[in-house]
């Protein structure tokens, strides 16, 4: 993990993918956790999620959550220490070196997968779900956009019916012609993709993270699953 108070923003990381590529094995995401280039990573939980769970989360009746695309864990921990049992899916074993033991000593566990495969019906119980909630932050700006609805399939099957997804979505006023990741992603997109599997609960404008942490703009949405 970057010593540095101030890291870069998530929009500095340009990754150059090839053409037709998703959020996969494929890429060498792990070379960025090497190299120590993860300027996605904010060192922490993100406060938006703290709010949201202070505020709204805790009256749900969630008891269980997954992460995809957890990165170093900072969420996962929170939501952890939060007493919920969380499931983490990250591409890159790094990625789970400095939560892994807490995680497990608090009843959840780390899946070095990728998340995406369970767009096509693989059992949700390979990830211990299905879940009460899935958290997105930063997975769906990082996949192709053509490979959107695959990651709404997936939530889809490791959500069960009435539970939620939580996302604080990222960025959503880049201009789409910068490319990504990360891409361009918008509360309609994020819809779009879940499709008739979830309908909106709400979405509001956010921006709990400084100008200077993250150039663009967020939005916090809440999606129920039906």
């Amino acid at each position: 993990m970057t010593s540095d108070d101030n890291p870069p923003p998530f929009d500095s990381l340009r990754l150059d993918l090839p053409e037709g590529d998703t959020l996969s094995p494929r890429y060498d995401w792990r070379a960025r956790y090497v190299e120590e280039h993860t300027p996605w990573d904010l060192g922490g939980h993100h406060p938006g999620l703290e709010r949201w769970w202070a505020a709204e989360g805790q009256k749900l009746g969630i008891e269980s959550a997954l992460v995809p695309g957890c990165g170093r864990g900072h969420d996962v921990i929170f939501l952890a220490r939060a007493g919920l049992r969380v499931g983490a899916v990250d591409v890159v074993d790094l990625a789970a070196e400095p939560f892994v033991e807490e995680l497990t000593e608090r009843g959840g566990e780390f899946h070095l997968k990728n998340f995406l495969e369970w767009e096509s019906g693989r059992d949700p119980a390979e990830l211990g779900g299905p879940y009460d909630l899935v958290f997105e932050h930063t997975i769906f700006c990082a996949i192709e956009p053509a490979q959107r609805p695959a990651f709404g399939r997936a939530a889809a099957a490791c959500v069960r019916p009435g539970g939620y997804l939580f996302s604080l979505l990222f960025p959503n006023d880049k201009p789409a012609e910068d490319g990504g990741p990360p891409h361009r992603a918008e509360p309609e997109q994020l819809a779009a993709a879940l499709g008739d599997a979830f309908e909106l609960v709400h979405s509001n404008p956010s921006r709990a993270l400084p100008r200077g942490r993250r150039q663009w703009r967020e939005s916090r949405l809440l999606f129920r699953r039906r």
